[in-house]
């Protein structure tokens, strides 16, 4: 059987295990597996999804994201016939699919350590408690959301720029002026890293990672060259969104 597609990695919370979903064509149908990569030593473990299910990625091959315990996986889930929205479901270790999470066509979920979740719906952002409530964060916009360690804040961009919004609630703050998205907290909460479209025309075209004070300020570029070069995004070769290793320090 030949594998044609398979997901950006998804890093643990204790960042030593990495999860992927492959699909291959199996008798007309398809066939997923979610494979466990220990990142230190290499070894993989395999499991077989039991259904056929199609999993859409985001722009950047995304699909799985771990919940903030690091006790399961979650997964955004076509609609049946794919005439509905989209459901976003908790995935075990064993390849068995849970319930459905939040309301019908929420994206970009994220994960807190304490066990809430963050998505968006329509354009704004909401939180979701423990329990299953939800209350909205944003009023004017919001995506990729971003919780930062201890989960007092929510990174997150908004009309191609990067803010943090407390997340019990309050104003958003602007951090960035050059542009930004796809936002991720360092492990000590200090620094977020996010993706900005080169604006040098001396640099290379493309997606460029960088990283600024979560109080705002300069940001600093990291590494000479684009992580996304013009031309391949075009081709379905997507820059993976930053992913810093999520428990606090």
């Amino acid at each position: 059987p030949e594998c044609h597609a398979v997901t950006t990695p998804a890093v643990s919370p204790r960042g030593d295990t990495a999860a992927v979903l492959s699909v291959r064509d199996v008798g007309g149908g398809r066939r997923w597996t979610l494979t466990y990569i220990e990142i230190a030593s290499a070894v993989t473990r395999a499991v077989e999804l039991q259904t056929d299910e199609y999993f859409p990625t985001d722009k950047h091959g995304r699909v799985l994201r771990w919940t903030g315990d690091g006790s399961s996986l979650s997964v955004v889930q076509y609609a049946q016939g794919f005439s509905g929205p989209n459901l976003h479901r908790r995935l075990f270790f064993d390849g068995t699919l849970g319930p459905a999470i939040g309301p019908p066509g929420a994206t970009s979920f994220d994960w807190a350590i304490d066990g809430r979740g963050a998505f968006q719906s329509g354009s704004n952002l909401f939180v979701l408690s423990p329990e299953g409530t939800q209350r909205q964060l944003t009023w004017r916009g919001g995506r990729d959301p971003s919780w930062s360690p201890h989960g007092r804040w929510i990174a997150f961009s908004r009309a191609g720029q990067i803010w943090v919004v407390r997340s019990r609630g309050g104003r958003p703050k602007q951090l960035t002026k050059k542009g930004g998205e796809s936002p991720a907290w360092s492990p000590d909460g200090r620094q977020i890293a996010f993706l900005r479209r080169s604006r040098d025309p001396a640099a290379e075209d493309g997606m460029y990672l960088w990283v600024l004070d979560r109080r705002g300020g300069p940001a600093r570029r990291l590494g000479d060259g684009p992580i996304e070069p013009v031309g391949y995004g075009a081709s379905a070769f997507f820059a993976s969104p930053p992913e810093w290793q999520p428990l606090p320090r």
